[in-house]
């Protein structure tokens, strides 16, 4: 009888996390996707290509629709989620990442980072508002600091659906709320890559740094994507309709 009841808090809690009852999965937003976590109690990738999280601190909360323990809130000191590797490759042709954030910080904060191993981007806050970059090889030198920023104002008191895409050699693109925020032209330069210990992390910064605080997020964090391929608009302003 335990087990069973046990079994049905389990399943009840996927379903309670699941959009209000909705899927999102479509056919076409499954396609690509590398990294899903719905953060339903526990940081698994359930896109089924392995590489789930390890919790560090990190707290289980209510996400956007009020159920509880569906997304997870981080202290801004010491809270985190690690990952084996950062699902990006250095000459992708495009990819697209996506979450619902919740800053309590207004001033500096990061919700995703992919890790310097094998490319690297981030979605977070800092002064200038909430904002996707990506970090490209220099031409003439690989450590230049080659970060191109899409940025928008921070919308605060209510969660936000963020999603940064990717097109190698033409742009970067920052949408909100499935609306165009920013976009900006980039080179047809590879992502940086080659620091393995700069770790790939939701809610920090790599921290394995000892200056770790410079990222780390006050806030919760929700429904994270990671597509290896770069989302079309109609794409991302379904996912938002579906998810929000």
């Amino acid at each position: 009888m335990k087990k069973s009841i046990a079994f049905i808090a389990i399943v009840s809690v996927f379903l309670n996390c699941s959009n209000n009852g909705v899927s999102s999965s479509t056919s076409s937003l499954d396609n690509g996707l590398i990294g899903y976590y719905p953060f339903n109690g526990n940081a698994k990738n359930l896109s089924g290509q392995g590489n789930n999280g390890t919790i560090y601190g990190a707290t289980p909360t209510a996400d956007r629709f009020g159920n509880p323990a569906c997304a997870f809130r981080f202290n801004g000191i010491d809270n985190y989620i690690t990952f084996s590797w950062g699902w990006l490759f250095p000459d992708i042709e495009g990819f697209t990442v996506s979450a619902w954030v919740y800053a309590e910080d207004t001033t500096r904060g990061m919700a995703l980072y992919t890790g310097a191993g094998m490319g690297e981007c981030q979605i977070s806050v800092d002064e200038r508002g909430l904002l996707f970059a990506v970090k490209l090889i220099d031409d003439t030198s690989k450590y230049s600091n080659g970060w191109f920023t899409a940025i928008t104002p921070l919308i605060s008191g209510r969660f936000v659906h963020v999603a940064g895409v990717y097109r190698r050699g033409h742009s970067i693109q920052l949408r909100i709320d499935g609306a165009l925020a920013q976009e900006i032209s980039i080179p047809e330069n590879d992502l940086f890559h080659g620091l393995p210990e700069y770790a790939p992390a939701i809610g920090s910064y790599s921290p394995n740094h000892f200056y770790k605080f410079r990222g780390m997020w006050l806030g919760v964090i929700d429904d994270v994507r990671i597509y290896g391929r770069a989302l079309t608009e109609t794409e991302i302003q379904n996912l938002h309709a579906t998810e929000k």
